[in-house]
C-alpha cells in the first residue's frame, strides 16, 4: 500500500461538522463520492495535476489523498491542516506479464514469488514510516494534524463500508470482487 487515506484541507478539520458544505477533491469514483457525502462534504473530482492551482483559486477546500502525497507537493505552503481519517488506503499492485511469467522455468517463478511475498513486509513497514515522517513534516512546517474523535470515526466507517458494498453490489463482477476482499480481509485480521 503507498498509504492511509487523509484530508489536507483549508480549514481544521477536528470533527466531521467541520466537513460540513466544503468542497473536498476526491478521485472521480463514485465510491470515493460517496465518502465525501457521508462526511457532509461535496466531492469534487480533480486532476491531480490541478490539485495546487485548484486550492489556491478557492475551487476546493481540501484534498484527499495520503499524507506523504501532501508533503511531496508540499501543500503545507498552502493550506495548514490535515485530518488523519484513515477510511481508505491509496493501493498498490505488483504485477508482471502472463505472457512473460509463462516464459520462466518454474524455479525461476518460485523464486520470484517467495521474493515478492518475502518483500511485502519489508514495503508494509517502510510505508508506515514514510506516512508518520509526512505528518511528521507538516507539524515541523507549521501545520496542524487532527484525528476525528474516535466514535465518529468509527461510524463514518461502518457508514463508508455499507455504502461501498452497496455499490459493489449493483454490478456482478465488482460483487464478486468485494465479497471474495471482504473474505480474505476477515481471514487475515
Amino acid at each position: 500500500m503507498y498509504g492511509n487515506t487523509a484530508f489536507a484541507t483549508k480549514f481544521p478539520g477536528k470533527t466531521l461538522a467541520d466537513f460540513n458544505g466544503k468542497k473536498v477533491r476526491v478521485l472521480a469514483s463514485r465510491i470515493e463520492r460517496k465518502g465525501a457525502e457521508l462526511m457532509g462534504a461535496t466531492a469534487v473530482p480533480v486532476d491531480f495535476s490541478e490539485i495546487v492551482t485548484a486550492l489556491q483559486q478557492g475551487t476546493i477546500d481540501g484534498i484527499k489523498s495520503s499524507p506523504p502525497a501532501f508533503t511531496s507537493l508540499k501543500l503545507y505552503n498552502i493550506v495548514d491542516n490535515v485530518t488523519a481519517t484513515e477510511d481508505g488506503v491509496m493501493g498498490e499492485v505488483m504485477l508482471v506479464s502472463k505472457v512473460w511469467w509463462d516464459t520462466l522455468p518454474k524455479d525461476l517463478q518460485k523464486i520470484l514469488k517467495e521474493e515478492a511475498i518475502a518483500l511485502e513486509p519489508e514495503l508494509y513497514d517502510f510505508v508506515l514510516q514514510d506516512q508518520a515522517n509526512a505528518y511528521k513534516l507538516w507539524a515541523e512546517q507549521g501545520g496542524t494534524v487532527y484525528k476525528l474523535p474516535e466514535q465518529e470515526r468509527t461510524e463514518l466507517l461502518g457508514k463508508m463500508k455499507a455504502a461501498t458494498i452497496e455499490l459493489m453490489n449493483e454490478n456482478k463482477a465488482t460483487a464478486e470482487a468485494m465479497n471474495m476482499t471482504l473474505k480474505v480481509a476477515d481471514r487475515v485480521k
